[in-house]
């Protein structure tokens, strides 16, 4: 019985780099700007929900392109 492993190079891994890299960024920068704008209108804690977005966000990015 042989053992087949997944090509690490193929389409459908590009294209989940790419998904993975361009949504995690539009949510990154969207929750600064959204959290700026509710710290403005004194709503601290949706201030802080969209930071935590944010960093949550940007964690994904560093954590799946630093792995390979």
């Amino acid at each position: 019985m042989r053992m087949e492993t997944a090509d690490a190079s193929g389409f459908m891994t590009a294209a989940a780099r790419r998904m993975v890299f361009w949504g995690s960024t539009i949510v990154g920068i969207l929750g600064i700007v959204l959290a700026l704008n509710a710290a403005l209108s004194d709503e601290y804690t949706g201030a802080g929900a969209c930071l935590a977005a944010s960093a949550l966000a940007l964690g994904i990015i560093g954590f799946a392109f630093v792995r390979k």
